[in-house]
């Protein structure tokens, strides 16, 4: 169920690495391993936090 606080899991997605972007050369400093689990956690604690709505 969506609900009209929450952005999408997609636009989390999207606004999440425009912020890596915006750190600086995130590509060269970080392996996409750890970008990758950072997006995870953050959709997690966003699927969590609907949840509990």
């Amino acid at each position: 169920m969506e609900h009209a606080d929450f952005p999408s899991a997609d636009e989390l997605l999207r606004l999440h690495l425009v912020q890596l972007q915006a750190a600086g050369s995130w590509s060269a400093s970080l392996p996409m391993q750890q970008v990758d689990v950072r997006t995870n956690n953050a959709l997690r604690n966003h699927i969590d936090g609907a949840l509990q709505l």
